[in-house]
């Protein structure tokens, strides 16, 4: 009978789930700071491995154009004392990263689920002023169902790109 002679070493790897996957958008109705508060486990502290991580995941979500130029500079300069501290626990410069985590860490459908909430309550506002609910009472429900509110949010975003608004 053949043996094998060598040996299958089990590596045992840590795992590190920076993101809660419970807390990711299923519904327009949630919390935008959902996602920045499942990555940063204890807002008392920021270390250098998490800052780096959202740095990059910025770059590739192209969130990181979307900064001001002081937003950039400060979590660069942040990114820097982190690597020499190897974490950051002041707390005025943690309020002030956070602020940044949270806009970079912003999905490309949150964005949508917001336009269209907000272009769903400016016809919600017209619709009521001119009497348009007691001609067709289903809009009120329309402008309050999830994939309308996402459709006028993709035309919305659609229509800022073609510089039509």
């Amino acid at each position: 009978m053949y043996q094998n002679n060598f040996s299958i070493k089990k590596f045992y790897i840590p795992t590190i789930y920076i993101f809660d996957m419970m807390s990711r958008p299923l519904n327009p109705a949630f919390r935008e700071s959902s996602r920045a508060d499942s990555i940063l486990f204890h807002k008392s502290q920021i270390t250098y491995c998490k800052l780096r991580m959202i740095l990059e995941k910025a770059y590739r979500n192209g969130n990181w154009n979307r900064l001001t130029h002081l937003e950039r500079t400060l979590y660069r300069a942040g990114l820097e004392l982190a690597s020499l501290r190897k974490r950051i626990v002041n707390k005025s410069l943690l309020s002030l990263l956070y602020g940044i985590i949270k806009k970079l860490l912003t999905k490309f459908s949150n964005r949508i689920w917001k336009l269209g909430r907000s272009k769903a309550e400016e016809l919600k506002t017209n619709y009521q002023k001119q009497g348009m609910f007691s001609l067709c009472p289903f809009l009120r429900n329309l402008l309050e169902d999830a994939s309308y509110l996402f459709w006028l949010g993709n035309r919305e975003v659609l229509l800022k790109n073609l510089r039509m608004l």
